[in-house]
């Protein structure tokens, strides 16, 4: 039985049953809720969040065109996802525990806990969130976005980019808005570590582990400070 007509609407939330939410042309945000969903957000850059599934279940995400995101900014379990394999666990890796599975997604966003952002060989874009994330782009020119400071630092725990390619990838710090003057890179010829002070105020080329982002590149001289959106 039809229950709701629509229309100038863009975004869905589903509820505790198994769901299915299509979008449309516009960007979508399709949020399935509670059991085992069916996303599809055909155009646009869609945003995706597959939801607790049901018990011994799975939510399956379709992206369709544009750069679509898979969400798991309000996990607080470590999240495992791969746009390779298609996949992303929470809260453990194996058999059983799958959350959710991909289709035409091009972006992840992980939680509060240490995650795993495993790209492919599209242009991605990852944003670990707080906690120590291990991330990985692939072979696409890719982006790796840090929203607040507290993303990535040695208190909370830092960040590792583990296939940075300068000159290709990006480091994202737009949303800080800082700038070249407060940013620190060092090598030591077998890693590299990037530095951005908080306060400019105080900027005096040291490096304060509570407040300060910090990010670690696997590989010497893995980035320069062109490589970085300001």
């Amino acid at each position: 039985m039809l229950r709701d007509a629509y229309n100038s609407v863009e975004n869905l939330r589903g509820g505790s049953g198994n769901d299915l939410l299509v979008g449309n042309s516009s960007a979508n945000m399709l949020n399935g809720s509670a059991g085992s969903d069916v996303l599809f957000g055909r155009d646009g850059d869609d945003l995706l969040i597959g939801g607790t599934a049901a018990s011994g279940g799975y939510n399956q995400l379709f992206g369709g065109n544009g750069s679509d995101t898979a969400s798991y900014a309000d996990e607080t379990a470590s999240v495992t996802a791969s746009l390779t394999g298609k996949w992303a666990y929470v809260g453990g890796v194996g058999f059983g525990d799958v959350r959710d599975i991909f289709n035409s997604v091009e972006n992840l966003t992980g939680g509060s806990s240490a995650d795993v952002l495993v790209g492919d060989g599209f242009d991605n874009i990852h944003a670990g969130g707080t906690g120590a994330d291990q991330l990985y782009g692939g072979s696409g020119a890719d982006t790796f976005v840090y929203a607040g400071y507290a993303d990535s630092n040695v208190v909370g725990g830092y960040d590792t980019v583990a296939d940075f390619v300068a000159g290709t990838d990006k480091i994202d710090l737009r949303a800080l808005g800082t700038n070249s003057s407060r940013v620190i890179i060092t090598s030591d010829g077998i890693a590299t570590k990037l530095l951005v002070e908080l306060s400019p105020s105080t900027f005096d080329g040291s490096f304060d582990g509570n407040t300060d982002l910090a990010v670690a590149f696997i590989g010497g001289n893995a980035l320069t400070v062109a490589d970085i959106l300001f």
